[in-house]
């Protein structure tokens, strides 16, 4: 995986098609060196952090994903509920529960997708 080190012509939209060919490849050390690049060219994290932390579940890397998800500043409710889901889908209830009262303890209401995930 091959990153441009120039940040002027990097934008959030540039990681998409590389997330896409790290998920296809299932390699999380694509999505490793994306975000090492997002940090150094100064991208606010919660720009690209929902997206990472997708990328990083649909390689199966549910603890590079939480530990992504706890170091974002802001967490956007499409973050919360891409971890509820895969909790839910992979039968890690326990853990579906506690993201899901942590949401709740932040005062982050939930929305269609999350009930929709939670009552299923």
């Amino acid at each position: 995986l091959c990153i441009t080190t120039d940040s002027s012509t990097t934008t959030t939209h540039t990681f998409s098609p590389l997330l896409r060919q790290c998920i296809d490849r299932r390699s999380i050390s694509g999505i490793k060196s994306i975000q090492a690049h997002v940090l150094k060219s100064g991208f606010p994290i919660q720009l690209s952090g929902s997206k990472l932390v997708d990328a990083s579940l649909k390689c199966g890397e549910v603890n590079y994903a939480r530990q992504l998800f706890d170091g974002m500043p802001e967490r956007h409710i499409v973050t919360w509920n891409s971890l509820i889901a895969y909790y839910i889908r992979h039968r890690r209830c326990k853990e579906a529960v506690e993201m899901y009262r942590l949401m709740i303890t932040n005062n982050v209401l939930p929305d269609e997708y999350t009930l929709s995930s939670v009552f299923k």
